[in-house]
């Protein structure tokens, strides 16, 4: 049995930099499917739009004999980069006919698309050709985000916020199985028509990196990781990718607010578009001196250097959340997607309201403030965490969620 999975998280190269591989690799459920595709439909869409490594053919990288991943640029060719949307749909259409002609002899096929948009729209039409179940993965609740930000989640493709939630809609009420990872997710699904019978939770405790469930006391520190966090005092973290959905805002507004934490330090694993902003943000607050920008850090330094932190502070961390947790910390959190799932108010940490900054920053003084209580909330995550994110407990469920698809198809 073969998978195509149509993806927008990482290109291969970053998930090969950055210790990432098991986000795709695990997909093959322990050999339950004998070949996995990882297709990204615009892998270069940062680059630069006068970079000539934005523009090309489609890319083609042989990581195993299991686990091949297939990228499409964002535009075909250099000599339109001045026309980038005509440019796209040629990247597009090259990018359908290669899967076309990849998956047309197989009968033994999965086609399961990461989200109920652009690669929701991709998946739709590659399984109505090959007549085989539509599998959709909901990776989050996009009202929320949407609530905040009031700009569609994917704009380069939805010009507006209502055009992409129509799209959720005509997606949702197609789709033959539908992947959620929590509660959040699934009211969200079944609201946008996915009939409940068809939803399936699917957690990817067996997507983390291994070194995040080693015991956080056996996690050592290299020289160059200490010298990362080498600084006196309290040590206050996130873990988030720095776009404008992701809220990290918040996190330097609310370090700020927790009163009395004036020797602490805030550190913020992850990069992107949002950061020059969350600089200055940062100096216009006057905690530029404790605020520690590290950039994209890769899995394993990643995993030994959490357990060094003494606080998480999470407006929106999605899977990091549960490296966090399983590094055996507190953790303070606003009561969206995920976060209530594995942060229980008083148990593993705190639950605060959706954007209540003042709520977020009065729960952290109240955990800078009694640490044994916090340490004890810390190794409550860790235990909880670890039952709730077990790899081989999710494989195997997982594995019962296709096999039913697969068996539903052999019957039709």
């Amino acid at each position: 049995m073969k998978l195509i999975v149509i993806q927008s998280a990482y290109p291969y190269k970053t998930l090969c930099e950055r210790n990432l591989l098991d986000f795709a690799t695990s997909k093959d459920l322990g050999g339950f499917f004998d070949t996995v595709y990882t297709v990204h439909a615009a892998a270069t869409v940062e680059f630069d739009i006068n970079s000539r490594e934005r523009y090309g053919k489609i890319a083609t990288y042989r990581h195993s004999p299991t686990h091949i991943f297939i990228e499409a640029k964002f535009g075909r060719y250099w000599h339109l980069r001045k026309f980038p949307s005509l440019n796209f749909v040629i990247s597009q259409i090259g990018l359908i006919f290669h899967l076309i002609k990849l998956s047309w002899r197989d009968k033994d096929l999965l086609i399961r698309a990461e989200d109920p948009r652009y690669n929701g729209l991709l998946g739709f039409l590659l399984t109505r050709i090959k007549r085989i179940p539509f599998i959709v993965g909901s990776w989050g609740n996009p009202d929320s985000i949407r609530k905040y930000t009031r700009v569609p989640l994917q704009p380069r493709v939805f010009k507006s916020v209502k055009t992409e939630e129509s799209c959720e809609r005509f997606l949702m009420k197609r789709a033959d199985c539908v992947l959620v990872q929590n509660e959040d997710n699934f009211n969200y699904a079944v609201l946008y028509g996915a009939k409940r019978e068809i939803v399936r939770y699917f957690r990817l405790g067996n997507a983390i990196y291994p070194g995040h469930f080693a015991e956080p006391e056996s996690r050592t520190l290299s020289p160059e990781g200490l010298a990362l966090i080498n600084h006196e005092g309290y040590k206050v973290c996130t873990v988030s990718r720095l776009e404008n959905l992701k809220i990290v805002d918040h996190t330097l507004k609310s370090f700020k607010g927790m009163k009395g934490s004036i020797n602490s330090h805030l550190y913020i694993f992850g990069d992107g578009s949002e950061r020059n902003s969350l600089i200055d943000l940062g100096r216009k607050l006057g905690i530029d001196d404790r605020i520690h920008f590290l950039g994209n850090v890769d899995q394993e330094t990643l995993a030994r250097l959490l357990p060094h932190m003494d606080l998480v502070l999470s407006p929106s961390m999605g899977r990091a959340l549960t490296e966090a947790a399983l590094a055996g910390l507190p953790i303070v959190a606003y009561d969206t997607d995920c976060h209530p799932e594995i942060v229980k108010t008083g148990e593993t940490g705190i639950l605060v309201k959706y954007l209540d900054i003042r709520a977020m920053s009065d729960a952290g003084y109240c955990l800078f403030n009694n640490r044994a209580k916090a340490k004890r909330m810390g190794e409550a995550a860790r235990i909880w965490t670890m039952g709730l994110m077990n790899p081989e407990k999710l494989i195997l469920e997982q594995r019962l969620i296709f096999s039913k698809l697969i068996e539903d198809l052999k019957l039709k």
